[in-house]
């Protein structure tokens, strides 16, 4: 109940007449994902619409459907939710959310939800689109808006999702489980129609004129995705998940004759998948081509496609192990208007075996025999033929071994060209034999400016016989070899076995360490003396000859990363508020758990956030991390991860990620308003969402050096207690969310305008001036007459729009 009295001077009139109002939280958060009806994951993603008002959520989890006892619970400012206990058994568990306001009130529980979650699920996980709600739809409640808010409809038809490996406790435990995956998307969310289906070998998929799909604006999608092993479908579907499309949201066509790339960034690598390939519509283009090529001249393409949309995904992989697919290299990629002659630039990525990391390896164990490249029985001179390249790692080593024959004629010189930093014109120029007196053969080699070798290492073979004593090792040092290292020196070993060579390595002796990860690497056969390269693996064109050496097979450690995507540095699209980190975990790697972290540099020297995921069992650990507060401050972030393994009770750190780069640019206040430019005004504007309070400030100083008003609070409007002067006044808005991030201001408008129109953030007070000056008696008057003037006062009955305005002094 509320009333009003007026104070006038040491007067205090009559209070008026009281009235009441109610104050209730009407919205309850809708829960969105995991969902009743298709409940099955290894690994839920929590999500559920916001509440206005709301400034965080107490997520309780349970295996009772009465909430006792709890099994997990916790607070998030984001509408997102990451657990901190996942059991592996079997268990239906039951979840639901409850909004609390900035001063701790609690609002409406939402619906309970349930889903059932069991460690040898392989139902794969959805990544993107999220989950659409249509904003300020909640729970039909209607009049309440918040302005800006997010919105997740998306502007092209682009799904991405997790990789699925064979479940803990299963034989080959951590290896890839699906030959392919099948995609399907339909307007009916029990899928009694489907309106696009594809099947695809990669983890990413996207219209063509192979597989058309153009999805309606305004229109409800439902997608999931399922396993496929020999063809057929195997395992569980994931969950579904609802999708909005509206191409009017993409990025600005740009113009001229060619398509500008996206992403992926020049040379990026990935493990054991096919990238989703990017770039900006072109103006007046309605479709585009797309090839895909082992060398920047395309004269050996390996995919081609034409599509609507600026965006390509292959049906089909480019390099996996697990499919037998073993050209892991570098690949080079261009678009252009379908009919047009105008490519765009052409740009590279690497594809790149897995590791597969271990504690320990013994060196000649078969276990290390993981295969990275090949090259057929080609050469006329068995002496000098090789078929293979196998890598594999340990916490401390790197095992490299290659077939050779097993019965030579002739001595043989085998070496390995490491590629370090897969940075174009970055590493030797020349080859190291010849350097110094060990390696005293003089051999003429060269490489494309998009491998040069940051190591060489010579393995000799003399009378049939390999030693570590005749293993060579330099080191390119930025402009010359450093003096050779011999392998018995160094820690190394080799070992030799009915006609397999393999080496061991030590990390630091080969440049690894937790921020490289990987290499790329050519092994090719040379005269014992002098001469140029006979064989190579991987296949080479230019070999036998001098080259240049064009292909290297890449493997490496790290994790892939699957969003928030990579803006490349072109991409203008920004992220109001930190969306969950997605990524796939190394194949047949003992993950149990990872660190991520966000900087605001790209060498990662500025921590702003930084997560510990953990788990006691190998193979078992959450694919995507929930924010629980949003980023402070409207800034470029970096980001990446790198797994923790465990053996034999031990954790070890593994290679960190190369990093992606996303702008946060956080929800700014929007239709600010004041009520009366007569009087001190009441200063509004439109409810934010995901606002926990917000700053006010007033200032005639439109660098706000002295504000007359400085306040935080929770209400989108403000009315001040004491009055302004009359002035030119600017004024400014920022949003404060939960945990301490604050957004950006408002800009006001400097100078401001004449035309009240076209006034943002700025007004022009000019309190009213007493009228109707007259004195009593009239006239002339004979002694000292009384000064009257109409009151600044309006009295009841007033207009709805007009205040009341009262003077108690004159």
């Amino acid at each position: 109940y509320w009333r009003v009295r007026v104070h006038s001077g040491n007067s205090i009139s009559d209070w008026t007449p009281s009235r009441s109002f109610i104050k209730r939280w009407y919205i309850k958060p809708v829960l969105l994902t995991p969902t009743n009806l298709y409940q099955h994951v290894r690994f839920p993603i929590f999500s559920w619409t916001p509440v206005p008002g709301a400034s965080y959520y107490k997520v309780e989890i349970s295996l009772f459907p009465g909430f006792s006892p709890i099994y997990d619970s916790g607070n998030t400012a984001n509408t997102f939710f990451t657990p901190s206990k996942y059991d592996d058994t079997f268990n239906t568990y039951y979840w639901r959310v409850t909004p609390y306001d900035g001063n701790g009130k609690v609002g409406v529980v939402s619906n309970t939800s349930s889903y059932v979650s069991y460690y040898t699920s392989v139902a794969p996980h959805l990544v993107y689109p999220l989950y659409y709600y249509p904003p300020d739809a909640y729970s039909g409640f209607p009049g309440v808006t918040t302005n800006p808010h997010e919105d997740r409809t998306v502007p092209l038809p682009i799904f991405i999702w997790h990789r699925v490996y064979v479940p803990a406790g299963d034989a080959n435990q951590g290896e890839v489980y699906a030959e392919a995956y099948r995609l399907q998307v339909s307007t009916d969310p029990i899928f009694s129609s489907v309106n696009w289906t594809v099947d695809t070998e990669n983890l990413t998929a996207t219209p063509s004129t192979s597989h058309p799909f153009t999805p309606a604006a305004n229109t409800d999608y439902f997608w999931r995705v399922r396993p496929l092993v020999g063809g057929s479908e195997a395992g569980e579907w994931s969950q579904i998940w609802k999708t909005r499309f509206d191409a009017s949201l993409g990025l600005t066509p740009t113009a001229g004759t060619a398509p500008t790339l996206v992403r992926p960034t020049d040379g990026f690598e990935f493990a054991e998948t096919t990238p989703l390939l990017e770039w900006f519509p072109l103006s007046g283009a309605s479709s585009y081509d797309v090839e895909i090529s082992l060398d920047q001249s395309f004269s050996s393409t390996v995919d081609t496609a034409t599509v609507s949309y600026p965006a390509y995904s292959p049906t089909q992989s480019l390099a996996q192990r697990s499919l037998g697919g073993m050209d892991f290299g570098i690949y080079y990629w261009r678009v252009c208007k379908s009919g047009s002659a105008s490519w765009s630039e052409t740009r590279r990525f690497q594809i790149s075996a897995q590791s597969q990391w271990k504690c320990t390896r013994t060196l000649g164990d078969a276990a290390n025999q993981l295969q990275i490249g090949s090259d057929p029985d080609d050469i006329t001179d068995n002496d000098y033929e090789l078929t293979s390249l196998q890598v594999a790692q340990s916490s401390g080593y790197w095992y490299f071994g290659f077939d050779v024959p097993a019965t030579p004629t002739e001595n043989v010189t085998y070496a390995l060209y490491l590629d370090l930093d897969h940075q174009v014109s970055s590493g030797a120029t020349s080859d190291a034999c010849g350097h110094d007196s060990v390696c005293t053969s003089s051999y003429n080699v060269t490489t494309i400016p998009a491998y040069r070798p940051e190591y060489a290492i010579y393995v000799l073979q003399e009378g049939g016989a390999f030693t570590a004593s005749k293993v060579y090792l330099y080191h390119w040092n930025g402009s010359d070899w450093d003096t050779v290292n011999i392998l018995n020196n160094i820690g190394g070993n080799i070992s030799y076995s009915a006609g397999y060579v393999e080496l061991e390595l030590p990390n630091a002796a080969i440049g690894y360490q937790d921020t490289t990860g990987s290499y790329a690497v050519s092994l090719f056969s040379l005269p014992a003396n002098s001469g140029t390269p006979q064989d190579s693996v991987p296949s080479d064109a230019s070999i036998p000859g001098s080259g240049p050496i064009s292909r290297f097979a890449n493997v490496t450690e790290r994790m892939n990363l699957s969003m928030p995507p990579n803006d490349a540095g072109v991409d203008p699209s920004t992220f109001p508020s930190i969306l969950p980190f997605f990524w796939d975990w190394p194949v047949l790697s003992p993950w149990s758990g990872a660190y991520m972290e966000a900087h605001l540099d790209s060498a990662f020297t500025s921590s702003k956030a930084n997560y510990t995921l953990t788990s006691n069992t190998a193979y078992y650990a959450m694919t995507s991390h929930s924010w629980g507060n949003d980023f402070v401050g409207d800034n470029t972030y970096y980001w990446r991860i790198r797994p923790r393994y465990r053996e034999g009770g031990n954790l070890y750190n593994g290679a960190w990620s190369q990093g992606w780069r996303f702008e946060r640019q956080g929800f700014v206040p929007q239709n600010l308003q004041t009520s009366v430019t007569f009087a001190t005004p009441t200063f509004s504007w439109d409810m934010v969402e995901g606002a926990e309070s917000y700053d006010l400030q007033v200032d005639n100083d439109p660098g706000f050096g002295s504000a007359a008003i400085d306040i935080n609070t929770r209400q989108n409007s403000y009315t001040p207690t004491n009055t302004l002067a009359n002035a030119i006044y600017y004024w400014r808005v920022r949003v404060r969310r939960n945990g301490g991030v604050i957004n950006s201001w408002t800009t006001p408008t400097v100078p401001c305008p004449l035309d009240p129109l076209e006034r943002e953030g700025c007004f022009d007070l000019q309190l009213p001036k007493p009228w109707g000056l007259n004195h009593k008696p009239p006239g002339v008057v004979g002694r000292a007459p009384t000064f009257c003037w109409e009151p600044l006062i309006k009295t009841p009955p007033l207009p709805a729009v007009d205040p009341v305005l009262a003077a108690w002094k004159y």
